[in-house]
């Protein structure tokens, strides 16, 4: 790789920093926002999380639960796996399908230039997205859209609001330099937004970390505290009788398939006893093969069952599944989605944290795994207060 990459790299930032400016100009000129800020009266509104993965849709479950709760009609928005699971979690809600970005992952370590190539295209992809909620709030007339890293989702006829957990991106070493740069640049995606929600307990004992305390957030961003669909939930029935480990599979292609196969040829070799969630809400199948169980997916009470009667478990680092084993206190081994910074990123601050430890996919040696979860009790979690109902509260009038 030549010695000036970075420099390419940060003239398509720059590119597609204009570039979405002139999609915010384009869409500011139709009004400015016509509603005073929060509180506000909430009636209708629309839940939105990014389709990347599993994570952006599972941690929205207990935003959703708390308006439920308020008696407010939700809408939920997303395409792929994320709406499959949404759909299955709320089966009496109004599901609708949202254009996705359509982002295609490298099947090896090349994430950033895999990201850098796509950029027109996630581009235009926004733009899709902007226009399709523009003419969905003609229809719907939402009072509050909560997006969940849909840059595109926001209307200027409703409020906004944007879940994030990675304020501050991270970046290959060889970039470090422009990592403030990149940060500033993140923002200006957010200036629709009249707030910011960030998953996590604001200061020392918090999981994120760098992602969101390296630089000082803007004011209309507020740590709700750590969310998990698992955090009020209790273990019923034992869901297998023996000792197992569990995997559990998630992410984007190929990148799910390869750790899979990876799992399935290094367990088979082993005298331990697996189960395998493979992360695909749009199927329902269980098959016992050798060693290990299969199963497509599993949702609330059962997966939280399978996960806490489980001798320990092997996943990716992705924040959402942080979150959920924390809720849990349950020990881990992780493996990062390789090329996927914030997932390494995660991975080692958290074996620094004496909270998991970690291998990369390509060093994965499961009988590492497998003598830590003999090893290891349980996993340090952290406390969190209330802080979502709290957040929610304030945006209501009395």
């Amino acid at each position: 790789m030549s010695k000036g990459w970075p420099k390419s790299i940060f003239v398509s930032l720059y590119l597609l920093k204009r570039l979405l400016g002139k999609i915010i100009f384009l869409c500011s000129v139709k009004g400015k926002n016509k509603l005073s800020d929060f509180p506000i009266d909430i009636k209708k509104i629309l839940i939105a999380p990014l389709d990347w993965g599993l994570g952006h849709a599972t941690r929205c479950i207990p935003i959703v639960e708390v308006f439920l709760e308020k008696n407010v009609e939700v809408v939920l928005g997303s395409n792929g796996r994320s709406l499959d699971l949404l759909k299955a979690t709320f089966p009496n809600l109004r599901c609708i399908e949202i254009p996705g970005y359509d982002f295609e992952y490298p099947s090896g370590n090349g994430m950033v230039w895999a990201a850098l190539k796509q950029v027109p295209k996630v581009i235009r992809r926004i733009g899709v997205e902007k226009k399709f909620v523009r003419e969905l709030q003609l229809k719907e007339k939402f009072d509050l859209i909560i997006s969940d890293n849909r840059y595109g989702v926001f209307c200027f006829t409703a409020q906004n609001i944007f879940v994030c957990h990675q304020m501050a991106l991270m970046v290959p070493s060889q970039l470090k330099f422009g990592r403030k740069w990149l940060y500033n640049f993140h923002l200006s995606f957010m200036k629709p937004f009249q707030q910011i929600w960030i998953p996590d307990n604001e200061g020392r004992l918090n999981l994120s970390g760098g992602l969101t305390h390296d630089y000082t957030l803007p004011q209309k961003a507020n740590f709700i505290g750590v969310l998990s669909r698992f955090a009020k939930m209790k273990p019923t029935e034992r869901p297998i009788p023996y000792e197992y480990i569990l995997v559990l599979l998630s992410g984007p292609e190929p990148q799910r398939s390869i750790f899979q196969k990876i799992i399935e040829a290094q367990a088979e070799k082993t005298d331990k006893k697996f189960v395998i969630i493979e992360g695909k809400p749009e199927l329902n199948q269980k098959k016992a093969v050798g060693n290990f169980i299969n199963i497509s997916h599993l949702y609330g009470q059962d997966l939280y069952n399978y996960m806490f009667y489980a001798k320990g478990i092997l996943c990716r680092s992705g924040y959402s599944t942080v979150m959920d084993l924390n809720a849990i206190g349950k020990k881990a081994f992780f493996v990062p989605t390789p090329g996927q910074t914030e997932q390494e990123y995660l991975a080692v601050e958290l074996d620094r944290k004496g909270v998991a430890k970690f291998a990369t996919q390509a060093s994965l040696d499961l009988n590492e795994a497998i003598n830590y979860f003999e090893e290891v009790e349980s996993l340090n979690s952290v406390t969190t207060e209330d802080k979502l109902r709290e957040a929610i509260n304030l945006l209501f009038k009395v």
